[in-house]
Formats: structure tokens, C-alpha cells, sequence
């Protein structure tokens, strides 16, 4: 029977081993820099030019595809036969109108972004491989931007409180006795507005009376009092919503008979 002392060496021994195993399968830094962006052929690279190597597309929605496109040119003295096209994101689909390009002849490489449901700064990479060197990529373009959220309420570009509102001023006539503005609750409550008329016959009320959270309506503003000799300007004070005063005005134009 092995003493405590040999079994505790043995279990040392064991983990080194095993330590020594681990870090002999975990790929370098250098090596998965090597895989996402490896050099290019020292033998087609000198067959071919870019129209383009590097693409900015700025800043784009997530509900915006992209579609950018790139001239590749064979300067080489015999055709050359593009064997695939990959992308360092599924996201980024690429595809080439000619898979085999003639001596002084170009084709039309195309790439479209599908940035659904990803936000932030992205730089990906395009890889074009030929049949003259399987292993390493005649050419590369970089392909980058930023992806921000997309807003459904872009239409609602004001606030009052946590109410977005498509505008903050109306100009009511006889013509138009009662003027809507469109309204969302961005809040996690829901939300019921009212005013008080600072002149007889204005009146504020909201469709529907309560909004709920994450819902839409619409403020109808209407007047039926006397219509005044000279041009009106006055304002509504809105309240159920926590903001400023100044934030919570809406200005009303009271047009002439």
C-alpha cells in the first residue's frame, strides 16, 4: 500500500500533467488572430486589386440592411477562379457575379449586412480565397460601422415627462375647431393627462382616457368659445406626467373668424 506521502507526489505529479495537456490544446493569441485574419498569399495577392479595402458605412439602424458593393480586377497574365468568399459575421453575407475572372477583366463582389437585433461598433472582415493558394486569401476588405437600436416612436420626437408627442404647438380655426397630437407611454405605468384652460372654451382631453404603458393615443385639443377679433396665443399646461412646467406646454394658435 503507497504511503500518504507517495500518494500526495502522485496526485501532484497527475495535475502537472494534466496542466501541461491543457495548455498545450488552448490555442495562442497569435494563433486565433491568424484564423480571423490571416495574411494574404504571397501568390494570388499579386493577382488581383480592390476597388475598395475598406468600408465605413457609418452609422446605421438595426432595422436598415446594408448593401455596399467592391470591383476585384485580375492584373494577372491568365484567368484566376475565386473558390470562396467568406465573412468573419453570419451577419454579413458576400457573393461574387463571377467566380472565374479573365486576364485584365474585373467582377463585382457584393456584401449585405443584415444588422438585426446587434447594436454598437462592429468591425468585420471579408476573405476572398482563389484556386491559386486554397490556404491563405488573395484579398480581404474590412467592412465596419455602428449599429444603434432603431426607435419605433421615431415619428414622436418630443417629450413632456415620459409622454413622446409627435409636436408641441397647434394652430386651431374655424376651419379646424380641434387639432390631435399623437402621444406614446414610455413609462412602465400607465398614464392619464388633463389640463387647465387658461381661456373659456378650451379643452383638453386624451383617446383613450388612460394610456397604457408602452401604448399610444392622441390628445384632441379643441375650442368653442367665442372666436376672437385678432389672432390668439396661449398655452396648456399639462398635467399627470413629471417633468418641468416649461417641459409640459403646449402652445395653442387661435386663429381669427
Amino acid at each position: 500500500m503507497l504511503s500518504r506521502g507517495k500518494i500526495l507526489c502522485l496526485a501532484a505529479l497527475l495535475c502537472t500533467i494534466t496542466l501541461s495537456a491543457q495548455e498545450r490544446m488552448l490555442p495562442s493569441r497569435a494563433m486565433l488572430d491568424s484564423l480571423v485574419n490571416p495574411t494574404l498569399s504571397s501568390i494570388s495577392s499579386q493577382m488581383v486589386t480592390l476597388s475598395q479595402r475598406c468600408i465605413d458605412i457609418g452609422t446605421i439602424s438595426d432595422s436598415e440592411p446594408i448593401e455596399r458593393h467592391v470591383t476585384i480586377t485580375n492584373i494577372g497574365t491568365s484567368s484566376i477562379t475565386l473558390t470562396r468568399i467568406t465573412a468573419s459575421c453570419s451577419c454579413l453575407k458576400s457573393e461574387c457575379d463571377s467566380r472565374i475572372i479573365d486576364s485584365n477583366h474585373s467582377a463585382t463582389i457584393t456584401m449585405r449586412l443584415a444588422p438585426k437585433g446587434r447594436q454598437g461598433r462592429f468591425h468585420y472582415t471579408v476573405l476572398i480565397y482563389s484556386s491559386e493558394d486554397e490556404r491563405l486569401p488573395a484579398a480581404k476588405i474590412s467592412f465596419e460601422g455602428v449599429i444603434k437600436a432603431s426607435d419605433s416612436h421615431d415619428h414622436l420626437p418630443l417629450s413632456i415627462g415620459a409622454m413622446r408627442v409627435n409636436r408641441k404647438e397647434i394652430t386651431l380655426s374655424l376651419d379646424s375647431r380641434s387639432e390631435r397630437i399623437a402621444c406614446f407611454n414610455s413609462s412602465s405605468k400607465p398614464i392619464s393627462i388633463s389640463a387647465n384652460p387658461t381661456i373659456e372654451g378650451l379643452s383638453l382631453r386624451c383617446e383613450p382616457a388612460i394610456i397604457e404603458a408602452g401604448k399610444e393615443g392622441d390628445m384632441v385639443i379643441s375650442y368653442h368659445g367665442n372666436w376672437p377679433e385678432e389672432p390668439l396665443r396661449t398655452i396648456l399646461i399639462i398635467d399627470g406626467v413629471a417633468a418641468r412646467s416649461s417641459e409640459r406646454m403646449i402652445i395653442v394658435n387661435i386663429k381669427t373668424r
